[in-house]
C-alpha cells in the first residue's frame, strides 16, 4: 500500500531533517543554514527511497530534477515557518516537527507527482 511506504520513508526523512534542524539549533547554527543543509541531505535520500519503496520506479535524472523542484517549491514555506518559530523563540525541537507536520501533504503530492508521473519520454535515462 502507497500510503504506508509513503508513511514510512517520510518518517525517516522527517527525522534526518528534525535531527539536522535540532542539532544545527544545539551548536548555534542559523536555522536558514540548517535548513539548506537538511534539504540537500533529505532530497537525496528521499528521492532514492521513495523511488525503491514508495513507488517502485527507477531512478532518472528527470524524475530528481522533478523531485528536488517540487522539493524546492516546499522550501519557502518550511522556511516561513521556521522563522515564524523563531520570531516566536519556540525552540528548534519543537518548531522542527511541528513545521513537517505542517508540509507533510504538500511533501506526499509534490512527490507523487515528480517520481510516479514520468509522462511518455522515452529518451529519459535511468540514473
Amino acid at each position: 500500500m502507497k500510503p504506508l511506504r509513503y508513511i514510512a520513508v517520510s518518517a525517516v526523512c522527517a527525522g534526518l531533517s528534525n535531527a539536522i534542524l535540532i542539532a544545527g539549533a544545539f551548536v548555534g547554527v542559523h536555522f536558514a543554514v540548517s535548513l539548506g543543509l537538511s534539504f540537500v541531505t533529505v532530497v537525496v535520500v528521499g528521492y532514492l527511497a521513495h523511488c525503491r519503496v514508495t513507488f517502485a520506479a527507477p531512478p532518472s535524472r528527470n524524475g530528481f530534477g522533478r523531485y528536488a523542484a517540487a522539493m524546492l517549491a516546499n522550501l519557502p514555506l518550511a522556511f516561513v515557518l521556521l522563522a515564524g518559530w523563531d520570531a516566536l523563540h519556540v525552540p528548534m525541537i519543537f518548531a522542527a516537527p511541528a513545521t513537517t507536520v505542517a508540509t507533510l501533504a504538500v511533501n506526499y503530492a509534490s512527490s507523487r507527482w515528480a517520481i510516479a508521473s514520468r509522462g511518455t519520454n522515452a529518451v529519459e535515462r535511468n540514473i
